[in-house]
């Protein structure tokens, strides 16, 4: 776990996607879903990758730091409830 400020507030953020992303040298994809209209709209926001011959630290550092800014600005937008009937995930299988 690592902590990081969340609008003034210490929060703890695990570090597993970081290491997955920066062993495998893929993007980690932040999802906003909120609405479009009268229709469901889901942005992925890429969260970035490793740099070539960058250091686990630092890669991790700066991925947070981006997750961090993404989360802070969807928080600060007016909520949206995406709830209606039994949850938006409920009926999604993968």
């Amino acid at each position: 776990m690592l902590n990081k400020p969340l609008m003034g507030t210490p929060i703890k953020v695990s570090a597993f996607a970081t290491i997955m992303s920066y062993r495998r040298g893929t993007t980690c994809l932040f999802p906003n879903i909120g609405w479009d209209g009268a229709k469901t709209s889901i942005a992925l926001a890429p969260l970035p990758v490793m740099g070539e011959g960058e250091e686990q630290l630092f890669f991790t550092e700066r991925w947070l730091t981006k997750f961090i800014e993404i989360l802070t600005g969807m928080l600060k937008i007016p909520p949206q409830n995406l709830r209606r009937r039994c949850g938006f995930w409920r009926g999604t299988h993968l």
